[in-house]
């Protein structure tokens, strides 16, 4: 198999309906579990559930931006229910996990009108400057802003078999040579996978998850990591996530 055939097979394998879901993850790690809804301007999205449950005795928040109805493309109103959760947990002082998994955001004439582009850009804002622990894992597809939206925090990390760009590779063969045929010469010039954005920085570690029973890999990296940042002051920990990601070259 040729490299070009390896990077389709593991752009396949990210996007496969079989592989390890965020709400197993969820339902593996996390128990008395309540779901909240609504970003309180008469919208809720379903592509983005918000919920607390118990990791151990700790509450934690728990964000999923996952497949359901639209194909895990959120709309604004998606991101903006986001952020009242996640304002939520800064006043309870709650640590927040991110799961991600989306192509994309919405980018329709709807989620236009609806402002998109400002949601998305409020959510980066105000995640960066959040007073509270912050885990993002990238479980299948990272794509785009709508998945840099929700990866802002202090930590984050990729599932073996998942993918993290700017854009798709579809996207970046029509922008570049107009057409989708150079779909594998597009995933290679991205550096999507999770190989090369570790070793150039961009996210912290590589998480084993292909089975439902490798997601108690994902428990102990959590712990561990909230273990250090709340030994953290709050201005240090603002201090060392903005030099986390000022640093990227």
């Amino acid at each position: 198999m040729n490299e070009n055939n390896k990077l389709i097979k593991r752009l396949y394998i990210a996007r496969h309906n079989n592989r390890v879901t965020n709400d197993l993850i969820i339902q593996k790690l996390f128990t008395n579990i309540v779901e909240l809804h609504g970003d309180r301007e008469g919208y809720d999205d379903s592509e983005i559930s918000t919920r607390i449950g118990l990791l151990g005795n700790l509450p934690w928040t728990i964000i999923s931006l996952c497949n359901h109805k639209n194909n895990g493309s959120a709309m604004p109103y998606g991101y903006r229910k986001v952020l009242r959760i996640a304002r939520l947990s800064e006043k309870f002082q709650r640590p927040i996990l991110y799961l991600v998994d989306t192509p994309g955001a919405a980018c329709n004439i709807q989620a236009e009108n609806l402002g998109q582009s400002a949601a998305i850009a409020d959510s980066l804002y105000t995640l960066l400057q959040l007073r509270v622990p912050q885990i993002t894992i990238i479980t299948g597809q990272g794509g785009s802003g709508g998945a840099i939206a929700l990866s802002c925090g202090d930590k984050l990390y990729m599932l073996q078999n998942s993918i993290f760009s700017v854009i798709s590779p579809e996207g970046c063969s029509e922008i570049i040579w107009h057409d989708k045929k150079h779909v594998e010469d597009a995933a290679k010039l991205l550096g999507m996978f999770p190989e090369e954005l570790y070793k150039n920085s961009i996210i912290d570690g590589i998480v084993p998850c292909n089975t439902s029973e490798q997601i108690l890999n994902l428990e102990k990296i959590i712990r561990n990591d909230y273990e250090k940042l709340k030994s953290m002051d709050q201005e240090e920990l603002l201090e060392q996530r903005m030099k986390k990601y000022t640093e990227i070259r």
